[in-house]
């Protein structure tokens, strides 16, 4: 009876230590997964800077994103009559400077019952 009482005693005594041991590998582990997550951002963001640094990428980013065009190039932009623009909603006619439009949605938003432009 008292070798299993100091059994007990033994296996209560070393159950939080081994608990706090296992909670700090489980910590290790997911701080060393994060560690490798970061390592591969890092090595993308090189590689994506290392672009940068070739003349014909940033041309032809220049070209893509702000419509460049070099000297004697005819630059042509296609309007569709059908989409006003990225975001727009069909509507062509103007509601005014942007303050406005931007009041008039908030309102719209503090009582959502009533009807746009009514």
């Amino acid at each position: 009876m008292v070798l299993g009482f100091i059994l007990c005693t033994l296996a209560l005594a070393y159950a939080y230590p081994l608990r706090t041991y296992l909670a700090q590998q489980a910590e290790i582990d997911r701080l060393a997964a994060a560690q490798g997550i970061q390592k591969q951002r890092i090595g993308a963001l090189l590689e994506q800077l290392a672009r940068w640094e070739d003349d014909e990428f940033v041309i032809a980013q220049a070209r893509r994103r702000l419509h460049y065009v070099r000297p004697g190039e005819v630059a042509y932009v296609i309007v569709d009559s059908t989409d006003n623009g990225p975001g727009s909603s069909g509507r062509s006619e103007d509601t005014g400077p942007w303050f406005r439009q931007l009041w008039s949605n908030l309102q719209a938003a503090d009582n959502p019952r009533q009807q746009p432009g009514a």
